[in-house]
């Protein structure tokens, strides 16, 4: 569910720089290519951090229920 909502926070994120840049006659085209490309590395990295979460999590899930287990 997190990263469903972090993936339509991205998204608005996006929307909303666009806006500000087609509202804009004072930006050149290499500060728009910027904007796109600060704005698509942000989301990676949040998915990155977001699959590490999973990963962890899930990890923690095995080594508490193989700790429960008796031989």
């Amino acid at each position: 569910m997190q990263v469903k909502i972090k993936a339509v926070e991205a998204k608005h994120e996006l929307e909303a720089r666009r806006k500000m840049v087609n509202n804009s006659t004072y930006l050149s085209v290499g500060q728009v290519v910027e904007i796109e490309n600060t704005t698509n590395t942000n989301t990676l990295v949040s998915g990155i951090m977001l699959n590490e979460d999973v990963k962890q999590h899930l990890l923690k899930g095995r080594i508490s229920s193989s700790s429960g287990r008796k031989n």
